[in-house]
């Protein structure tokens, strides 16, 4: 899950970036996507700390 989560990252912060909204709104969905299953497999990741980074990332790119 750690590489997964790290390529979904540089794959938001990249689309960031660039400027690229729709790549950007898809990365962020399969962040959360992968949260959903990190946490129904009881997987602890610290939820607030991404929430965040998903935040400036969404803001930064006029989503918010």
């Amino acid at each position: 899950y750690a590489r997964k989560q790290s390529a979904l990252n540089q794959t938001l912060s990249l689309a960031v970036q660039s400027g690229d909204a729709e790549a950007a709104r898809a990365a962020q969905k399969a962040i959360a996507d992968l949260q959903a299953q990190l946490q129904r497999e009881g997987y602890g990741i610290d939820l607030a700390k991404y929430q965040a980074y998903l935040n400036q990332n969404a803001v930064a790119m006029g989503l918010g």
